[in-house]
């Protein structure tokens, strides 16, 4: 894969959330096509990757959502010669445990009926290189999936893996930790970095083996409790060599 050792990081967007809600698209389209594309643009940055729950609603996307990104966010991604990737995450899926249906796919599809490959979806495990980084990149896990992520997991000789995964041990909201998760935390041992979607707030802790395992956090809040906590919204940047994440906070008024 060509790109350069530095790469986007970006947590859960849920675009649509609130039941589409105009103001909360408003605000979300803006910072997306005003503050996220330049800001990437300005640190030289050309690969978005997000880890999963591009879309909010489950079953369907909202009509509107597809319009705005296919006609305002992927003709900016193109002539910035961006790509974003969007890992399958569990409010991608149409079905509970079934990612063959979901809505990151469809936005793909309907990017490719317009001449653009600027967005890809990655709702199969896959191994990437990036900087002569192997980084492993795996979609939520559920019933479907689960022998084809466990094996990709044992047979991977990544150091650096990106998932959208629920795991035991991290922070859910304030003061709450999730007390079970869908795969074991110690599978991800073997990686030296592994970064997450799905839960909103940040956290972090080290394995045993040394592995830093991190809860990347939402990009703007979206709900009244990511509003308490403003400070801790933003996006990332990973440097594929040195596996520096450097945390760009949002702008004031943008989180």
């Amino acid at each position: 894969m060509k790109t350069n050792k530095r790469i986007g990081i970006i947590g859960d967007c849920h675009f649509g959330t609130r039941n589409g809600n105009q103001f909360f698209r408003k605000f979300a389209k803006d910072w997306l096509l005003n503050y996220l594309i330049p800001m990437y643009k300005e640190a030289g940055v050309t690969s978005l990757f997000e880890l999963g729950d591009w879309f909010d609603q489950r079953r369907y996307t909202l009509a509107l959502d597809l319009h705005w990104q296919i006609n305002e966010m992927i003709p900016l991604l193109a002539e910035n010669g961006m790509t974003l990737f969007m890992l399958v995450g569990n409010h991608s899926m149409a079905l509970k445990n079934d990612i063959e249906v979901n809505s990151t796919n469809a936005l793909v599809n309907a990017a490719k009926a317009h001449g653009s490959c600027c967005v890809k979806s990655f709702d199969k495990p896959t191994e990437l290189t990036i900087a002569q980084t192997d980084i492993l990149v795996l979609p939520w896990i559920c019933d479907s999936n689960f022998k084809e992520v466990s094996e990709a997991i044992e047979a991977s000789r990544a150091t650096v893996v990106l998932s959208h995964a629920e795991l035991s041990g991290f922070v859910i909201s304030a003061g709450k930790l999730a007390e079970q998760g869908t795969i074991c935390t110690s599978v991800f041992e073997k990686f030296e970095l592994s970064l997450q979607g799905h839960y909103h707030l940040p956290s972090e802790k080290t394995l045993r083996s040394g592995t830093l395992m991190k809860y990347v956090g939402v990009p703007y809040h979206q709900n009244t409790a990511d509003a308490d906590y403003p400070a801790d919204n933003g996006v990332h940047i990973l440097d594929c060599v040195t596996q520096a994440l450097t945390f760009i906070p949002n702008p004031e008024g943008m989180s």
